[in-house]
């Protein structure tokens, strides 16, 4: 239900490629747009990546590898490790950050639990109550998932180049 037209977009993509199109009435949030997502997969491999290209496409197929070679059960995107870098933020976006970053650690060890680019296998939340609030779901899932290995691969964080964010102070505070 966003109002940039992605579900038009999504629906012509539908014609060409396998994708399932959800459309959503009403507001209800990103994470919970994710689970939906997750509901409506049949896949065994989950994914999250945003739609705004802030994340680099190229990356999927080298975050998707170590699930591939059972080398690990999530693979997260991670701006917080060497070689990963965010490309420019204003300092309030940096300042919620490392904010938010460090009230997930005494949770867990993971450098960029925040992160929006992700993989798992889809068995790590099966039977798995997942009730996130805003538009950070990693988190929830390395706290409450069924996992052995973790594994985090750099990458660099690009600036959106159209649209404009929908974050803002209240999905902050989420």
């Amino acid at each position: 239900n966003s109002p940039d037209g992605t579900a038009q977009i999504a629906e012509n993509l539908s014609k060409e490629y396998p994708l399932k199109v959800i459309k959503r009435e009403g507001k209800f949030g990103l994470s919970s747009a994710v689970l939906d997502g997750f509901n409506a997969a049949d896949g065994n491999i989950f994914g999250v990546i945003d739609a705004d290209l802030s994340h680099p496409t190229s990356r999927i197929s080298e975050l998707l590898q170590p699930i591939l070679d059972n080398e690990a059960d999530l693979v997260i995107g991670s701006r917080l490790i060497k070689d990963g870098s965010v490309e420019e933020w204003p300092f309030y976006r940096k300042l919620i950050s490392i904010g938010a970053t460090t009230l997930a650690r005494p949770l867990t060890k993971i450098k960029d639990s925040m992160s929006g680019f992700f993989f798992f296998k889809k068995e790590i939340i099966d039977n798995v109550k997942l009730n996130p609030i805003g538009y950070k779901i990693l988190l929830e899932i390395l706290v409450k998932g069924n996992y052995k290995t973790v594994k985090e691969i750099p990458y660099i964080f690009l600036n959106r180049n159209v649209g404009e964010s929908k974050l803002n102070l209240g999905e902050y505070l989420n």
